[in-house]
């Protein structure tokens, strides 16, 4: 699936130290399971797979 610019967006605006990080966690769920599809929801990123949740982010 194709990577959705509201997760790029979300990615851009944390902090500077998060993004590798969260870039990071976004390139393994792709390679682990490239159907996954990304979204924002409760305003962090989100991965779901055939409409189950694999994967939220969640940043403090």
């Amino acid at each position: 699936m194709p990577y959705s610019p509201q997760v790029d967006n979300f990615i851009l605006k944390a902090q500077p130290f998060a993004h590798p990080i969260l870039n990071h966690i976004r390139a393994l769920v792709h390679h682990t399971c490239p159907e996954a599809e990304e979204k924002i929801k409760w305003g962090m990123p989100f991965f779901d797979y055939k409409g189950e949740m694999i994967v939220i982010v969640i940043l403090k």
